[in-house]
């Protein structure tokens, strides 16, 4: 069972093209230490998620972002200097 995501509108002509190349998003991919092993993971726990209640998906995505956020902040901070991390 596929469900439409209200306002989900990727591959519709009103999105904007992507300014990434091919080529930057590789680098992106090695920048955040992707993997097969990773993407089969993702793939993995997207088929475990999929029979989860809407509200359960969201508590576990909102954990994780929050995850990120906490590790991403100091690096944004103006007081970082270049070299400083």
């Amino acid at each position: 069972m596929r469900q439409e995501i209200p306002d989900y509108t990727v591959g519709e002509a009103s999105v904007a093209e992507s300014p990434l190349t091919d080529e930057g998003f590789h680098l992106l991919e090695q920048t955040v230490m992707s993997t097969e092993a990773g993407e089969e993971y993702r793939r993995m726990a997207g088929e475990v998620l999929a029979g989860q209640r809407d509200e359960a998906v969201e508590r576990m995505y909102d954990a994780w972002c929050k995850s990120v956020v906490c590790q991403v902040a100091p690096w944004t901070q103006p007081y970082a200097k270049e070299g400083d991390f």
